[in-house]
This record gives structure tokens, C-alpha cells and sequence, in this order.
């Protein structure tokens, strides 16, 4: 019998110093976080009877209408020693991450996006996504598996690295844009286009050109704009009425 139980026991102990190898270390409580909160913004380049001059190519009317996460981003690439506990490959310079989750104490679940992937070291985590965990502040404070929010661990080793605050657009943002495309004769070029969600790319534009010599106000979706001066290089304007398209 003394035998039987000096085995259980010890595959107890052996099977409980596997388990902890294969864990990332957590904090000592069980967090609690909640999703991110959005913010939206309605934001114009332009105010009404205000003179302008843009070049060819440049927008002369933009509206946003954005929501948008916060988010954080690294201007410099960032190593870690394999002699410090962090356990994470290099963060890439221009690293963006989108703060996903908060936690009760303020720190922010962030999640790597685009290329800026970073990945843990150790051999069972290996070629897994890792996130990071960030102070509101924009200071590195810790890490975590990306599909495991509760499984952070705040590290000792403090990383001297402040993330420049950012913020990411999120679905169901668009950019509304009137662009200066040059002048022939007397017939001025635009072009209308429309960003969406990512605003990677125009999800719709159109070509459109005004003859000067029939007027100088011009109109298009309901907004109105002056024509003061037009050359094929740039043109000076101001909006008279607008109907934010």
C-alpha cells in the first residue's frame, strides 16, 4: 500500500511540474476586462466662405465620418534578450496594435495588426501570435497569448518603450473626398471618391469636370463651391454652401 500511494504521489508531482512548463506564468488573480470602447468623429477640411488653394491632386473637400479604435504604435523595432523572462520575438518598427480588451485596472489588451506580428520564443508557444498588454499611458507592461485575454502575465523586467498613442479605423467609418485633377481651356477636372471602412482603399470615385465659361459656382451633391481661380497646377475656391455631400 505505502508503495501504491509513493507512486500516486509522485506522478502528482512530476505531472504538476509538466503542466507549469507548458503555462505562461499569469497573474495572481483571475482579470477582469471588457471590450474596447469606439469613438466616432465627424471632422471637415474646410469652412464656409473661407478662401483656399489647393495643388492638383490634393482634396479640396473631405469629410470624415470615422469610428475608430484606440490604438498604439512602436517607431522603432524592440528586442528582448533571451536572458529576461518576456518570452516574445521582436516587435517590428511601425508596429501598430489595436487595443481590443480593458482590464479593470486600466491596461489594454493590444493586438498586433497588418505585419507587425509577434510571436513567443518558447518552444510549446512557438510561431503563436502573442499580444501585448499596455499601459493607457502608451508603456509596455506585459504580454499574452492573443487568443487567451485572461492568460497575461505583467512582466518584472520593465521594457524601457513607450508606444506613440494612435487610433485604428474601425468598420463603418467613410471619407468622402472632392480632389483638383487640373484644368483644360476652361473646363476644370475633379474627382469624387469614397473610403470605407479601412479606408485602404476608394470603394467608389467619380470623374467630373465644370465649363468656367457657363459659370463660376459649381455644384455637386448639394454642396456649392466659388471658383475663384483655376490654373492647370492649382486652384483657389472657397465653399459657399455645403450639403456635406
Amino acid at each position: 500500500m505505502k508503495l501504491i500511494m509513493l507512486a500516486m504521489l509522485t506522478g502528482l508531482l512530476f505531472s504538476g511540474c509538466v503542466s507549469r512548463e507548458l503555462q505562461i506564468p499569469q497573474v495572481s488573480y483571475l482579470p477582469t476586462y471588457s471590450s474596447v470602447k469606439t469613438t466616432s468623429e465627424h471632422i471637415n477640411n474646410f469652412r464656409v466662405g473661407e478662401t483656399q488653394t489647393k495643388s492638383v491632386g490634393e482634396p479640396m473637400i473631405t469629410q470624415d465620418d470615422v469610428i475608430l479604435y484606440p490604438a498604439f504604435m512602436a517607431e522603432n523595432e524592440v528586442t528582448f534578450p533571451d536572458s529576461t523572462s518576456w518570452n516574445i520575438t521582436s516587435i517590428p518598427a511601425n508596429a501598430k496594435l489595436k487595443a481590443v480588451y480593458q482590464y479593470e485596472d486600466g491596461k489594454l489588451f493590444c493586438k498586433p495588426i497588418t505585419d507587425s506580428v509577434i510571436l513567443f520564443k518558447s518552444t510549446m508557444q512557438s510561431q503563436h501570435p502573442a499580444c501585448l498588454i499596455i499601459e493607457p499611458s502608451g508603456v509596455l507592461s506585459g504580454v499574452s497569448p492573443c487568443d487567451s485575454p485572461d492568460n497575461l502575465r505583467i512582466v518584472s523586467e520593465v521594457k524601457e518603450i513607450k508606444f506613440t498613442k494612435t487610433s485604428i479605423f474601425a468598420p463603418g467609418s467613410m471619407r468622402k473626398e472632392l480632389l483638383y485633377n487640373g484644368k483644360s481651356k476652361d473646363t476644370i477636372k475633379m474627382t469624387y471618391r469614397e473610403f470605407q471602412n479601412d479606408m485602404a482603399r476608394p470603394a467608389f470615385f467619380q470623374d467630373l469636370s465644370y465649363d468656367l465659361i457657363e459659370s463660376k459656382i459649381i455644384g455637386f451633391k448639394g454642396t456649392q463651391i466659388e471658383i475663384i481661380d483655376a490654373t492647370n497646377s492649382e486652384i483657389k475656391y472657397k465653399v459657399i454652401k455645403k450639403n456635406l455631400f
